[in-house]
């Protein structure tokens, strides 16, 4: 996962009309999304479900572990788009480096 950098990223910051603060960005376009919250040994046993509700509804799940946030379930099209955003290419995990 690349670092936040001004001089790598200010063309995307620009672009999307964001604003980044202490490596964080901030978008001036922010819209609220309908989000779910499950623990990982729930989930596991609707994960069809999971799945269905972020690629369907556009509507992400939080797996909690312990009450502690873990990982996120997303749409496809909506991790292509953070990906792009923040300068990152996708390397298989089963191809050689």
């Amino acid at each position: 996962m690349g670092a936040f950098s001004p001089n790598r990223n200010m063309h995307i910051i620009a672009n999307l009309g964001m604003l980044a603060t202490r490596g964080i960005v901030y978008s001036s376009r922010m819209t609220t999304r309908r989000e779910h919250r499950a623990q990982i040994a729930e989930a596991r046993n609707v994960f069809g479900q999971v799945v269905a509700r972020a690629r369907f509804a556009g509507e992400p799940t939080v797996l909690l572990n312990r009450k502690a946030e873990a990982a996120v379930v997303v749409p496809f099209d909506w991790y292509l788009r953070a990906l792009d955003a923040l300068g990152e290419q996708r390397l298989l995990a089963d191809q050689p480096d």
